[in-house]
């Protein structure tokens, strides 16, 4: 049995995962006692891929998890404990809108699941939030970050900004998040999730030695022409909007080539803007008067013209901002 206590005075009281299924949190409130049963719902691999519908391209990082199930089941079984062995902080690299922050929310259902977590609840925070404002600051904020964030997922967006900053409130914030790491009161008690731009992310690892050797890298790639479409495809399905086969065959290449092209710009974030895209199709279709008795549908034409004005429009906005910079020089 494993008991946590938190700065603020809860008792989280995790039941043996070898042999249980379900939770007890006892949350201790002046003489009274709240006893909650959570069932621990995520049992095979074909319940771990739901947490990551609608999200194509997924595959290496999906059999990457569902390893890390498999090995804890396997080591249940004859009585070894995982914890050990399963890692528990993450460096996730990537482009915008590729998933990281849906990766570590299904992380932290996954953990729970296994019997690793208290809860699955994710801490969202910043750079900011580990940083001092003045000398001898900034190592009790990351103490008492990982104090509240024992139990959850840890998710520090754009956590580059540790690499790129270098200054000596960073520094001690990445070397006091390290040296906590190897303590036995956070080790293996929390998942801790650094986010941001893989270059950038690089740049921060070569910041301290122990960053590299203590996390797992995992690599979201960007989405292909054909991933976009088929994730435009999922994501109009979940309205019960469908896609009508081109009369020509052309028509998908060129709606192929319109992705490959929006995908070059500077701002376009993969799975966030192909989602941007189907919520305009939504709108546009749920707008209108919608035929008696008939599927909502809209034709691939439709959509290379819509395409073809998000491009237009991402194109005219850095003509803009080119032209407001070099009207200042």
């Amino acid at each position: 049995m494993l008991k946590v206590a938190t700065s603020r005075g809860h008792a989280l009281v995790c039941l043996d995962a070898r042999r249980r299924t379900e939770l007890k949190v006892v949350e201790h409130r002046g003489n009274q006692e709240q006893e909650h049963l959570y069932d621990r719902g995520l049992r095979n691999s074909q319940d771990l891929r739901s947490l990551f519908h609608n999200l194509v391209g997924f595959e290496t990082i999906i059999g990457t998890f569902e390893g890390y199930q498999t090995m804890t089941a396997n080591m249940n079984t004859p009585g070894l404990n995982p914890r050990k062995e399963v890692p528990f902080s993450f460096i996730f690299k990537g482009p915008p809108g590729s998933g990281k922050t849906t990766t570590a929310r299904a992380l932290g259902k996954m953990y729970y699941s296994m019997g690793f977590l208290c809860t699955t609840e994710i801490m969202d925070c910043s750079v900011t939030d580990l940083i001092g404002t003045y000398v001898g600051q900034t190592g009790p904020k990351v103490k008492n970050l990982l104090e509240e964030a024992l139990g959850k997922v840890l998710f520090i967006d754009e956590a580059y900004r540790l690499g790129i900053l270098r200054d000596a409130f960073t520094r001690e914030a990445v070397g006091e998040l390290v040296d906590c790491m190897t303590k036995e009161r956070y080790m293996n008690k929390l998942v801790i999730v650094l986010a941001g731009y893989e270059r950038s992310m690089d740049q921060l690892l070569s910041t301290n030695e122990g960053l590299r050797s203590r996390f797992t890298e995992i690599v979201f790639p960007r989405l292909r022409p054909k991933d976009c479409l088929r994730l435009l495809q999922a994501k109009l399905l979940d309205k019960k909007i469908n896609i009508l086969r081109p009369r020509a065959v052309h028509v998908q290449q060129r709606v192929l080539v319109l992705f490959k092209k929006l995908g070059e710009t500077a701002s376009w974030a993969d799975a966030r803007d192909v989602g941007a895209i189907a919520k305009e199709i939504t709108l546009q279709l749920f707008m209108n008067p919608l035929p008696a008795g008939q599927p909502m549908e809209i034709t691939l034409e439709e959509i290379a013209r819509i395409l073809k004005r998000f491009y237009r429009d991402r194109r005219s906005k850095k003509e803009e901002e080119e032209g407001g910079d070099s009207s200042e020089s």
